[in-house]
């Protein structure tokens, strides 16, 4: 009995660079019937080649190539698909940092030279500046009537919160301050995410003045609880305020 073509199609689609060619394909075309589902599938259809990517630069900047594809596209399904890949960049920055922790690495790396990277860490460590310089693009990216936005921006921190475990990103602090600053919520909240990373990373550093200053005025001005208490916490955790101060703040 021959092959079901059912079965070559899954053959197939356990391939990374076939994969990407189907979502692209999908992409070019936003009239397609079904189109939204069609180009979610094809996104979640990438996950399971996340550590393949996170050792090959060259998928790495087909994934990054995809992403802004879709950021450029317009038609049914494009916001939901490019926060999947948002999410699949995130998740190959936190693989690369895996090879890091194993190499036992002490130090920061400053991005963006990232002087210094240990002999044999080359490849994480340029699929992680690939992906951290697409994320600070998304920042000043901008397109009429886009409702993507603030989450794209999130997206953007919570690249740049899991690159933090294992660059120094000195640019990125400015960027959270500003987003605190506007109090926009899904920016905001992505701003505290990166913030509370980079801390945790960090553990025992002492919390700036400046960091200290701009999470207090954000949870005291804010109308948004959740994100004012996100705010709180990331300072009670790194040991800057205590919980009582916290909640005398939340309850002002």
């Amino acid at each position: 009995m021959s092959r079901q073509p059912k079965d070559l199609h899954l053959k197939t689609r356990r391939k990374f660079e076939p994969a990407i060619i189907e979502l692209r394909r999908i992409l070019a075309k936003p009239d397609m019937d079904d189109r939204d589902m069609k180009l979610s599938h094809a996104a979640w259809s990438l996950y399971p080649f996340m550590d393949e990517v996170a050792g090959d630069v060259q998928k790495a900047r087909m994934l990054i190539d995809v992403a802004r594809g879709v950021r450029e596209a317009s038609g049914p399904g494009r916001d939901r698909t490019e926060e999947e890949l948002m999410k699949r960049l995130e998740h190959v920055v936190r693989n690369c940092g895996h090879a890091f922790d194993a190499a036992g690495l002490d130090q920061f790396l400053v991005f963006p030279e990232c002087a210094g990277c240990p002999s044999g860490l080359e490849t994480p460590c340029t699929i992680m500046r690939d992906i951290c310089a697409y994320a600070f693009e998304c920042f000043s990216y901008t397109r009429p009537r886009d409702p993507f936005a603030g989450m794209r921006r999130a997206g953007a921190f919570e690249i740049l919160g899991s690159a933090g475990w294992v660059f120094e990103i000195p640019a990125a602090m400015p960027l959270a301050f500003a987003a605190l600053k506007r109090d926009r919520r899904l920016e905001a909240r992505g701003a505290i995410g990166f913030l509370e990373a980079y801390f945790k990373a960090r553990e025992g550093e002492p919390v700036p003045d400046d960091v200290e200053q701009a999470l207090l005025s954000f949870a005291e001005c804010t109308d948004n609880r959740s994100n004012a208490t996100g705010a709180l916490n990331v300072l009670v955790e790194a040991g800057a305020i205590g919980e009582l101060h916290a909640l005398s703040v939340i309850d002002q």
